[in-house]
């Protein structure tokens, strides 16, 4: 899946907003496309209308969030795979591309990426 440790032939594209990196893309020695971002879960707060006034938050969830993933995770698609790393690496919106690449290998193969579409 990964070739050698070096950055030649490796790229790499970051896309800003408001001056802080979200998202980024690389293409590692081995050829293979990868984009990368950060995701960090927030507290729901949810109303339920089980006999109080509607609209009055009753409690606070993370909702489909296990532990380790609680503080967030960086997400890694390419090469028809997709894959986690938690915690979120200090520095991660500018790391370079060999770093990345280490941090992808080490990330945990969790399924293919969905299509909106097929």
């Amino acid at each position: 899946m990964f070739g050698a440790a070096s950055t030649e032939g490796a790229s790499r594209r970051s896309v800003s907003t408001g001056g802080r990196v979200a998202y980024r893309e690389f293409t590692g020695t081995n050829g293979i496309a990868w984009r990368v971002w950060s995701v960090v879960p927030t507290i729901i707060e949810r109303s339920v209308a089980d006999g109080q006034e509607r609209g009055v938050p009753h409690t606070s969830a993370n909702i489909g969030v296990r532990p380790p993933f609680l503080s967030g995770w960086l997400s890694f698609e390419g090469g028809g795979e997709k894959r986690r790393l938690t915690p979120i690496p200090e520095g991660w919106e500018t790391a370079d591309v060999d770093q990345l690449e280490r941090w992808c290998r080490e990330a945990t193969l969790v399924g293919k990426p969905r299509r909106l579409a097929e």
